[in-house]
């Protein structure tokens, strides 16, 4: 009876399906559709995917271009300071070897 007067709520369930969207892929897929529609023959259709997918390697390399070229910018840096470091500790040295002379 005490049960009865105080019930508690069930936990609640959800089926929530996470979903992803990649607008590049999208387009690629589209660019195929048309070019599916668009070829006369298969080895046309083939052709033309070679294309596309060449042309969508390409971009993604443009845009990866930058990303490398930061990173070629930060290793050059690295070595000048790595350089302006040993120098400095060379004159240093120098300069202490001369003075105990």
């Amino acid at each position: 009876m005490i049960k009865k007067m105080f019930k508690l709520p069930d936990h609640s369930k959800f089926n929530y399906e996470p979903r992803y969207y990649d607008p590049e892929k999208e387009e690629l897929e589209k660019r195929i559709r048309l070019a599916r529609m668009e070829a006369a023959s298969e080895e046309e259709f083939e052709k033309k995917i070679r294309n596309i997918k060449f042309e969508d390697r390409l971009r993604t390399a443009r845009a990866n271009d930058r990303f490398y070229a930061r990173v070629q910018h930060q290793k050059t840096m690295s070595r000048v300071r790595l350089f302006i470091i040993f120098n400095i500790l060379l004159i240093l040295t120098i300069f202490a070897i001369y003075k105990l002379l």
